[in-house]
């Protein structure tokens, strides 16, 4: 068979599925990504927010979700388009690699602060269950197991286990906030009145809480992801296979040549994927809005009116006390099983997901470490983490709430209008760059993307400013 009779490889990127319910059937990144994201962004911060504001602060939460599935989105498309992940778009980004250098830098001091602050979160809820043992202790040993269960890979049981107790926990939560929820108008003032609150009296006085900023951007961090978890799913798209990512595999760049070459037919056949890459964001932020609302509501319907704050070394009983007014001993002991289930379940996403990205960024910084094998450089980051965890652990055992707080504001607040900004880049200077004039016109993001990520740009920008220029 001559060279121009072989079959293209791009013949075996597949039609997308038309029928809606098809779709919802694969649907797989959605549900990774929501399942990651509802950690201590909603166990604890959102909570805290009810908490401290009641019910009308719900917006903040909300509207992150919402901006942030914009860049989620574009970062998704983008892989779709080229079959590769966000690091190597952010490489492609003149001059230099100065994109990867500053992501690899800046998550690096995240990835450090964020997976200490997740392990200490868990480890604070653990020792609720089982007080035998203090909090330090707890984090290390966990640190251990999730060590292990990532090495060996041998997570698909622990994470049949964790669904169950999640869902009860967030059954649980959504029911509770059900019940709370003054009314229909309460929940419509809660997401479209955006007022920044003043700090009650009770909170200034007992909690020492003095500025309301400093509540609401770890919240506007964390929510729906930080930095890491846009990133991420550009990973879980890869695994998913979604048009060109069916090509392609963590770790590798694309195939420049084999993008040049696409044609029009194939160009149109790829961009019919871009129907699971919305339904994917679309369930995924409905997931968290659900979710984060419960949380709010629950907080604000039990602890603001008991005047109690989730904070310091207490943070876990504090939490706990939603359920125990409504559901009694029992279920006190399951929102504190599903909570740890929950943390645990984002620690696992966190020690694989930061180690990941930054082998990328590695590879695409140092061209020689591609002789070094990815499991490896994989495997080196899960160390060095571990070590820094014991640290954190040790330092903040007795203060998860700051430690969160600060992950959260870096890792999200302060990161997420610079990915945006990266995420624009990548999209209409970087993708033209990759095809055909012809292929190009039919490849271009539609005009709610661009519009989408620099209102969420905006918004990040304006907040992270305020933090800093406040003094915080």
């Amino acid at each position: 068979m001559e060279a121009k009779d072989k079959p293209s490889r791009l013949a075996v990127v597949q039609e997308a599925p038309r029928r809606w319910l098809t779709i919802l059937g694969m649907l797989g990144p959605a549900y990774i990504w929501a399942a990651e994201y509802i950690g201590s962004g909603e166990v604890i911060l959102s909570t805290r927010l009810g908490a401290l504001f009641g019910f009308s602060i719900v917006w903040i939460a909300v509207w992150a979700i919402v901006l942030k599935a914009f860049i989620g989105y574009g970062g998704a498309c983008y892989t779709t388009f080229t079959g590769e992940g966000m690091i190597d778009m952010i490489g492609r980004i003149p001059p230099g690699k100065w994109g990867v250098w500053l992501v690899g830098i800046a998550e690096l001091a995240a990835g450090t602060i964020s997976i200490g602050a997740l392990i200490t979160a868990c480890s604070v809820f653990t020792n609720a269950l089982l007080p035998f043992l203090s909090p330090v202790f707890w984090g290390w040993i966990l640190s251990a197991i999730i060590i292990y269960l990532i090495w060996s890979g041998s997570i698909d049981r622990l994470k049949v286990i964790q669904t169950v107790m999640v869902a009860i926990m967030v059954i649980g939560v959504l029911y509770t906030g059900y019940r709370l929820i003054p009314s229909f108008g309460s929940l419509i003032s809660g997401l479209f009145v955006m007022q920044i609150p003043q700090i009650p009296a009770w909170a200034a006085e007992k909690y020492k809480v003095t500025n309301p900023l400093r509540e609401l951007v770890p919240i506007l961090g964390w929510a729906g992801g930080g930095f890491a978890s846009q990133c991420w799913y550009t990973y879980w798209t890869l695994g998913a296979g979604y048009g060109m990512a069916r090509l392609g595999r963590q770790g590798k760049p694309a195939d420049e040549t084999l993008l040049k070459e696409m044609s029009v037919e194939d160009a149109n056949r790829v961009k019919g994927w871009l129907r699971m890459v919305r339904a994917d964001t679309l369930v995924a932020s409905l997931i968290g809005v659900v979710v984060i609302i419960g949380f709010v509501s629950s907080g604000a319907g039990v602890l603001h009116v008991k005047q109690i704050l989730p904070a310091g070394a207490a943070v876990a009983l504090n939490v706990a006390e939603i359920f125990n007014f409504m559901f009694g001993k029992v279920g006190r002991y399951l929102f504190l099983l599903g909570a740890f289930a929950a943390l645990f379940s984002t620690c696992l996403a966190a020690f694989t997901g930061w180690p990941r990205l930054l082998s990328d960024c590695a590879r695409v910084l140092f061209p020689k470490l591609e002789k070094v094998s990815w499991e490896k450089q994989y495997r080196v980051w899960i160390i060095i983490f571990a070590f820094t965890n014991m640290v954190l652990v040790y330092t903040f055992h007795w203060r998860p709430v700051f430690l969160v707080q600060s992950a959260a504001t870096l890792e999200g607040a302060f990161l997420i209008p610079v990915q945006g900004i990266l995420v624009l880049l990548g999209l209409y200077y970087v993708l033209p760059k990759l095809f055909s004039p012809e292929v190009r016109k039919i490849l271009r993001p539609g005009i709610l993307v661009p519009l989408g990520i620099t209102l969420a740009v905006s918004v990040y920008v304006y907040f992270s400013f305020a933090r800093l220029i406040m003094g915080f």
